[in-house]
This record gives C-alpha cells, structure tokens and sequence, in this order.
C-alpha cells in the first residue's frame, strides 16, 4: 500500500507500508515502489515524491528539464515533433544508505483531434470509425460479467437499451488529454440519483459523469470526483419517455454542457480527469451506483477537439450527420463498381486499352516484345530464370525412346538390306 501527498508548501510527501528492515532494505522497497508508480508514457505532470518512509529523501534530475523537470512538471511536444523520451534519476538517501534509481518515461505528443469514436447502436457495439474495438456489455457494475443490451428504435435506426441492470463496457483511452467533446441522445425510462449514462476514470477517485439526475437538486448535470467534487448542473431535469439531446466540451479546464444544441452550463477549472492514455469509459453503470434504465443512440466521442456552438447545434438538428462514411463490401463478380467483369474501365474481358485478348501493346498472344510464344528473350518455350528449356515431362521422354527406337530399327534394316545387295553382286 503506498500514499501520498502535498503540503501547502508544495512538497510532495510519499510512503509505502513495509515490514520492518534494515536501512538498505527500505531504500530497496522504495525503489520497488517508484518503478511501479511511474509510469513508462506520460502526457500530463507526474507526482514526483520527494519523501519516503522512515525520512527517506528522494531528489530528482531529469536529462531534458524542458520536457519533464525535476518536479513532475511536463511540456507535451507538439504533434509535429513526435513523442520525446527522457531520463529521469531519483536519488534515495536514508541515514548512510544513498541509491539511485534511473527510469525511462516517454512524453506523448499532443495528438491532432480526431473523431476518435462513433457509436450508433444500429444492432452491434462496434465503433464506425475503426479506431477502437467494440463495447463489450457488463453487469450492474463496471466490473461485473453478465447483463444484456438489446435494441429498439432510436433517433437515427436502432438505439441500445439499458435494462436497469447491465452496462456497456468502452475500450480503454478513448480520451488522453484535456480538450474533447461528447454527443449522445437518451430517452431514460426512470431517473435515479447519482446513476451514470457516460463515466470516464482514470482511476476510482479521479472521474467524470454524465447524470440525468444528479447531486445537485437532482439536475441532469456533469459530476466529476477528484481532489475535490466538480458540479456542473444544467438547471433542469431531462424528462424520462422522450429524446433529449446531450453534449459537452472540456477545453483546457473550461467546460460547456449543452441540452437540445442550447448551452445549459459554463464553468472553469474543470479537473484534468484523463492525463494518461489508458483510463476507462463505460455507458449506463460505474463502480458504485444503479444502473441506468432507457434508450441510448449516436454517441460520438472527440478527443483532442472542443467543438462550437455551432457544431453542437448540427448534431441536434440533424442527427448522424457527423457519421463516418463505411466502405459497402464488393459484391461478388464486380470489381468494385458494380459493373461484373469488367477492368474497371468499363468493357468486359479487356486489358485496359479496350483490345480483348491483348497483352497491351495490341498485338494478341505476345509477350510484349511483337514475338508471339516467347518469354521475354526470344527463346520459344524457355525458363525466364536460365534459359534452358523446360524440364522433359515424362511423356517427352516416352516419345524421344520410341523415336530412337524406330531410327535403329531402320538403320539395322538398311544395313541387312546393304549386305544383301552386295552379296548378289
């Protein structure tokens, strides 16, 4: 078990439960537990703890103090320079003991936005963009098997349905950064306090969730837990039995939550919830709360991108206009353009310069060089690789046999009949 925290001073007070030792056994254990700590990729300030157990010191030097310093702080590279690594050495003291433990992190590159995922429930769990893998469905919890999601008509096709106790597990990292947006649709059939349509974590006590009836007098609002709670009410409740349109953009700490394409909440210092690249996201259940009841359709995730105004407002009033376009399969026998056995250029059984049976340069049965039956060197019949003929098959060789065969037996009858003659004379 480790802990930490940071005094009003600014230091950063670190510890590990361990069994009694000696002063080089300690310094071992806290080795251990920084390896685990730190992470291997970063793309937001690391804790770099400067006290351990037993009034262990820990001092810090970084390779590249432009990157990561000596006090966690980190500086993203832009996406054009690409990803940075770094070394950093934290040196242990306890009493006369002094180690030091070298770690590698890599800073991530702040990537371009993206579309990063499109879910429209239209009878599967898969996401339309073909960055992440499918939803898988869970239990009453985030982390419980079993449940089930079925589907009913939604705003655009199928809609998924909540149950009341199943929830849909996302893949991991859908959101690694502090700008992005959500749009979804919900048609809840029962309200219930504190229970999650949308949740995010990079871990249990740093989240975000979307309610349709929250802490807050029971508002539809956004809720976030972190060092402190972060309230992001809308004013209003959204009505169980009808379509209601959600979305909500964090950029850098600021945050806006929209209702029906209106902004229905602005604030500020809105927590960096998603500083790593593998938190988790699930629909309709958490770690702790009951899961939702309703209908859920077209969620749209955006990492990397805060939209407008004026793009929350086209995905309210036209529905799956933002949906990714899908390459249709071929049909078999086409080339891809609905025409059966054509080049591609529209007539059947031709090459591509409109002469059937040519090899292109409009004369049939050539190999290119105006020579018809040859391989590319003027030799009828030849192996390209050598030159040499091809090998005999065996009927080549039955027949070269009986030829022989036939050109003896006519030299044995011409001699007989030489000697015939010559003796008559």
């Amino acid at each position: 078990m480790t802990f930490s925290g940071m005094s009003s001073e600014g230091i950063t007070i670190w510890g590990s439960q361990s069994e009694s030792g000696t002063d080089e056994e300690i310094v071992a254990s806290i080795k251990e537990e920084l390896e685990r700590m730190i992470p291997a990729s970063v793309i937001d300030h690391l804790n770099l703890p400067t006290s351990a157990t037993r009034d262990a010191q820990i001092s810090w030097t970084s390779t590249d103090e432009e990157i990561i310093s000596s006090e966690g702080h980190v500086n993203q590279p832009q996406a054009s320079e690409g990803n940075t690594t770094v070394q950093l050495t934290a040196t242990i003291s306890l009493n006369d003991v002094v180690d030091e433990l070298q770690l590698t992190v890599t800073v991530l590159a702040d990537s371009e936005g993206q579309l990063a995922a499109y879910y429209d429930f239209d009878e599967h769990l898969s996401d339309l963009t073909g960055n992440h893998a499918d939803g898988t469905v869970t239990g009453d919890r985030i982390h419980h098997e079993g449940g089930q999601i079925s589907y009913a008509d939604g705003v655009v096709g199928k809609a998924a349905h909540f149950d009341g106790e199943s929830g849909i597990r996302l893949p991991n990292g859908l959101i690694s950064g502090h700008k992005y947006s959500v749009s979804l649709w919900l048609n809840p059939e029962e309200l219930t306090d504190f229970t999650t349509t949308f949740f995010g974590a990079r871990t249990e006590n740093n989240w975000l969730s979307l309610v349709p009836s929250g802490p807050a007098d029971g508002q539809t609002m956004i809720w976030s837990g972190s060092t402190t709670f972060y309230d992001a009410p809308t004013g209003t409740t959204i009505k169980t039995g009808e379509w209601t349109h959600v979305a909500f953009t964090v950029d850098n700490g600021e945050i806006n939550l929209y209702l029906n394409g209106d902004v229905a909440f602005t604030g500020d210092n809105f927590p960096n919830v998603f500083s790593t690249t593998d938190s988790v996201f699930s629909l309709g259940v958490n770690h702790w709360d009951h899961p939702y009841q309703g209908l859920m359709d077209e969620l749209i995730i955006f990492d990397g991108i805060a939209l407008s105004a004026d793009d929350i407002e086209e995905l309210y009033s036209n529905p799956g206009s933002m949906r990714p376009e899908l390459e249709e399969p071929n049909e078999p026998g086409t080339d891809g353009d609905g025409e059966p056995g054509t080049d591609g250029d529209g007539e059947p059984g031709t090459d591509g310069d409109g002469e059937p049976g040519t090899d292109g340069d409009g004369e049939p049965g050539t190999d290119g060089d105006g020579e018809p039956g040859t391989d590319g060197d003027g030799e009828l019949g030849t192996d390209d690789r050598d030159g040499e003929r091809l090998p005999e098959t065996a009927t080549n060789v039955y027949s070269l046999l009986l030829l022989g065969a036939i050109l003896l037996t006519i030299g044995v009858f011409a001699i007989i009949l030489k000697r015939k003659t010559m003796a008559k004379e």
